[in-house]
């Protein structure tokens, strides 16, 4: 498995969270649900969305210095 593929990974559980903490809203909806959305949730998907480009990246410069150094 490589950066990129690892990224993905980091991505699609990420998505798998907020979708699960979603449902859990359902049925608790109160100050600390918005809390922990506001404080942490919402904060952690912007940061693993943030980071996608940068594992495309270092996947890149990995496999230029693999290939560089053969």
């Amino acid at each position: 498995m490589n950066l990129s593929s690892n990224g993905q990974v980091i991505a699609a559980i990420t998505k798998d969270l907020a979708l699960r903490f979603h449902e859990l809203q359902h049925t608790w909806r109160d100050a600390k649900s918005n809390e922990l959305e506001e404080r942490f949730l919402y904060p952690l998907t912007s940061s693993v969305d943030r980071a996608l480009p940068a594992f495309e990246t270092l996947q890149k410069l990995l496999s230029k210095v693999r290939e560089d150094c053969e």
